[in-house]
Formats: C-alpha cells, sequence, structure tokens
C-alpha cells in the first residue's frame, strides 16, 4: 500500500513538472532542430552525433526554462485572478508548483543548458559560441526583466525568428564546421568574419516555413488572449493591431510559408521532393480559416499547433525520403 501511494505520489510529481515546463509544446523547439539536421545530411554530407545530442538537450533546457519562466512572471503579474490564462494554464496557479519551486526549476534547466552549450562551443568554434550566448539572452529577455519580449508587439517576430531561423540554422552548421561557410580572423586591431552567402541564405530560406508558422502559434495564442492580456497589460501584438488584422496576418504568415517552399526549390535551396510539403496546404489552409473565424483558446488555438506538426511532420518526411533517394 505505502509503495502504490509513493509510486502516486512520484507520478504526480513528474505529471507537475511537465505541465510546469509545457513538454507538449516543445514540438516547436524539436522540428526544427530536426530540419537543420537532416538538412545537413542531404545538403553536405555530414553528420556529428555528438554535436546533435549536446544541442538537442541543451535546446530542450532552454526551451522549458523559457516556458516556465512565461509561467512564472504570468503568475507574478497577473491582474486578473481568473479565466483560462490564469486557471486553467498555468501551473502555479494551480498549485501545481509554488513560486520558489519555479524559480529551482529555471535555474536548474539554465544551468545544465549552459554547461551542454559550453561543451558544444568547445567542440565546434567560437561562431556556435557567440551564437548561442546570443540566443541565451533572447531567451530569458523573452520571459523576465522589467518587460519580457512576450509581453510585447515583438513576441511572435522574436520567437519565429529564433525558433524557426537560428535553431535550423544552428543545427545545421555544429555538422558543417569544417566546410568553413563562416570563418573568422582575429588579431589585436581587428575583427574579420568571411560568409558564404549562398549557403547562408539557403539555410535561413530553409528555416522560413517554420518561423511563419512558430509566429503564428504564439499570434493565434495572443489573439485567443486579448481580453485577459488587456487586463494583465500585456502589450501584445494583436492587442496593438486589432483581432482583424491580427487574424490577417495569421492566414499571410501560412501563405508565407508555403511561398519559401516554392522559393527555396526555384533556388536549389530545397530538394524538389519538397514538393510534397505543398500538399498539406489545403489542410493548413482550412484549418487556419476555421481560427480566423473563431478564435477562441479551448477550442481553435490547438488549431494553430496542429498545421504546424502536419507542415512539420511532411517537411521531415520529405528530407528523409531524400536521403533514402540520394543512398540508392
Amino acid at each position: 500500500m505505502k509503495k502504490l501511494q509513493l509510486e502516486k505520489i512520484k507520478f504526480e510529481k513528474l505529471k507537475s513538472f511537465l505541465d510546469l515546463v509545457e513538454i507538449r509544446t516543445k514540438a516547436a523547439s524539436v522540428f526544427p532542430f530536426f530540419v537543420g539536421t537532416l538538412y545537413a545530411i542531404t545538403r553536405y554530407h555530414m553528420f556529428n552525433l555528438a554535436n546533435a545530442l549536446l544541442m538537442f538537450f541543451s535546446l530542450l533546457m532552454i526551451d522549458m526554462a523559457t516556458t516556465t519562466g512565461n509561467h512564472y512572471m504570468d503568475y507574478k503579474k497577473a491582474v486578473l485572478k481568473e479565466g483560462f490564462h490564469y486557471d486553467a494554464h498555468n501551473p502555479i496557479s494551480k498549485a501545481l508548483y509554488t513560486e520558489e519551486h519555479a524559480k529551482a526549476v529555471i535555474i536548474a534547466l539554465v544551468s545544465g543548458a549552459t554547461f551542454l552549450g559550453v561543451i558544444l562551443a568547445v567542440q565546434t568554434d567560437w561562431i556556435v559560441l557567440w551564437i548561442g550566448m546570443f540566443s541565451f539572452l533572447v531567451g530569458l529577455l523573452y520571459s523576465f526583466g522589467p518587460v519580457p519580449i512576450s509581453r510585447t508587439p515583438l513576441g511572435e517576430a522574436v520567437s519565429g525568428f529564433f525558433m524557426g531561423i537560428v535553431i535550423v540554422g544552428l543545427s545545421t552548421y555544429i555538422h558543417i564546421v569544417p566546410l568553413g561557410i563562416v570563418t573568422y580572423k582575429l588579431t589585436l586591431n581587428e575583427a574579420v568574419i568571411f560568409l558564404n552567402w549562398r549557403e547562408i541564405i539557403n539555410i535561413v530560406v530553409v528555416g522560413l516555413p517554420m518561423m511563419f508558422l512558430i509566429s503564428n502559434i504564439m499570434l493565434a495564442n495572443n489573439t485567443c488572449d486579448m481580453a485577459e492580456d488587456e487586463i494583465n497589460k500585456r502589450m501584445t501584438l494583436p492587442i496593438l493591431i486589432g483581432e482583424q488584422q491580427a487574424t490577417k496576418l495569421y492566414l499571410w504568415a501560412v501563405y508565407g510559408a508555403y511561398a519559401s517552399i516554392v522559393l527555396g526549390i526555384m533556388i536549389d535551396a530545397l530538394p524538389p521532393i519538397q514538393v510534397a510539403s505543398l500538399a498539406t496546404f489545403p489542410v493548413v489552409r482550412a484549418k487556419s480559416w476555421e481560427f480566423v473565424e473563431h478564435p477562441v483558446k479551448s477550442n481553435t488555438f490547438i488549431l494553430a499547433v496542429k498545421n504546424f506538426v502536419l507542415f512539420s511532420s511532411i517537411y521531415i518526411l520529405g528530407f528523409l525520403l531524400y536521403a533514402v533517394q540520394q543512398i540508392l
């Protein structure tokens, strides 16, 4: 009996932790990581398992720390003490975790991510270190500070750029450092960086669809939360431009994701087999219109996540099929 009670307590603690870090939302960082990794394999035929594992776990820890920080700051700064964003969505308000527990989790995750990130930088180069440090700083500012980025109109752009472009780029670069796509020369008097612009542009284009659809997840979230955010003094993008313009922007971002695929194939950044990703457009477009017509957190917000997962799954499958094609 005592053993069953102990197991139940352990299960509840684990469930509370997973709720606090919102493990179910980590696809937004994991999928771009796999896109970048597969791009390194299929385009440059290079792969480093140790670097991939180091980045994967460091990335996951930073994402979990950012999510926990969002919950912590939302709880601390909340004016409205009821509603979905406070009662149903915040684990701290549901007494699953105390403020002190949340801070301890953030410190532990940030420490672990920093440790792994430093090892990764030592195994690669200074470029990885500087990009990692800057991304880490932005991650902290996203959730903390006098005015966290997540509470401003820049939230969508920042999250989309870093989780779409930067993660894809960095998860590609850690495998191809020896190719010298980015090189630098440091002396006492000058610092010179040499860039292979064609390859950098290719990598950016590969990350563009992820950027648009990740931004849309936050845009959908903020559109649904407009009433509560206004009371809680969160000056998000939908509050700034209004619900009508926010939903229009949401649709344009969907179109931008698919236009990026066409552009990528045209400039040879993406293999022709990625035309298969375009097959998801009718489904994604229909779900997008469903959200636009009824933007409700408890009902249609999940459609933005489903769109991202559907598109990303086929996008990744396209790279996998291209890899098999190369082998055969």
